[in-house]
């Protein structure tokens, strides 16, 4: 609850000792590398995001099957990009609406549109125990970012000017795959970059207590992305579009 989120970020705050948030996708190396051509305003700015993120498993543990026990697709996988939009774009969620199926437990699928403070538009899909996907695009006034956090190669920047035949784009994708395919698949024997976002976290946690300095996500972080999760399940309950609180408003 927002309660125990608040009780968490008191206690933080208090304690002499460093805390930090594990939102791990933060520091994927394709997120780092989008987030650095938004912020340039490489693309121009940002119109739209649409992402999605969904699970297999052969065997579901019962408290994933709850929302009471921190299950359902919304708190298990949602929050991650619930975390991951505002960092892309260095904004904050504003408002959400979302849907969602349960079957054999709560919350198995979920679909929802949500507005950044920004403006930005997004789209997005989840759901437990069906293939595994972890995708990400960023739409721009001036051309797009794609790219899979499972897959190393999966990195494209599309221009709006480039030929629509995509002959060129093809080209430039695979000149780029070439090149990277020596240290990608360096990484690969490594884990991946998806375990080497784990990696990158530990490592800046470590840095932040070794000298004394700021965390890089914060109890605060996840109360927002925990204030997503909620919005997106009193939306599904009402059935329309719930706004999220200012920051500080209720706290």
């Amino acid at each position: 609850t927002l309660e125990e989120a608040d009780r968490l970020i008191r206690r933080a705050t208090q304690s002499r000792r460093k805390t930090m948030l594990g939102f791990n996708l933060r520091w994927h190396r394709l997120t780092q590398r989008a987030r650095s051509l938004i912020g340039q305003g490489a693309l121009g700015p940002a119109t739209m995001i649409a992402s999605q993120l969904t699970s297999f498993h052969d065997t579901v543990p019962e408290w994933r099957k709850r929302r009471g026990s921190g299950g359902g697709v919304l708190f298990e996988q949602a929050v991650h990009h619930f975390d991951l939009w505002p960092y892309l774009l260095q904004s904050r969620i504003e408002e959400i609406a979302a849907a969602t199926s349960s079957a054999q437990w709560e919350d198995e699928s979920a679909t929802l549109t949500a507005r950044m403070s920004d403006g930005v538009l997004v789209s997005a899909f989840f759901a437990i125990h069906t293939g595994k996907t972890n995708d990400v695009q960023i739409f721009c006034r001036d051309g797009s970012i794609s790219f899979c956090l499972y897959r190393f190669d999966s990195f494209r920047c599309m221009r709006g000017a480039d030929r629509s035949d995509g002959s060129g784009i093809r080209m430039q994708e695979m000149a780029r795959a070439l090149r990277e395919l020596p240290s990608g698949f360096l990484r690969l024997r490594r884990g991946g970059d998806f375990i080497a976002s784990f990696q990158t976290e530990w490592r800046l946690f470590h840095t932040a207590i070794r000298e004394n300095s700021p965390v890089p996500c914060t109890f605060e972080d996840g109360r927002r992305a925990l204030q997503a999760v909620i919005a997106a399940i009193e939306s599904a309950r009402l059935g329309r579009a719930v706004k999220l609180e200012e920051p500080g408003e209720s706290r």
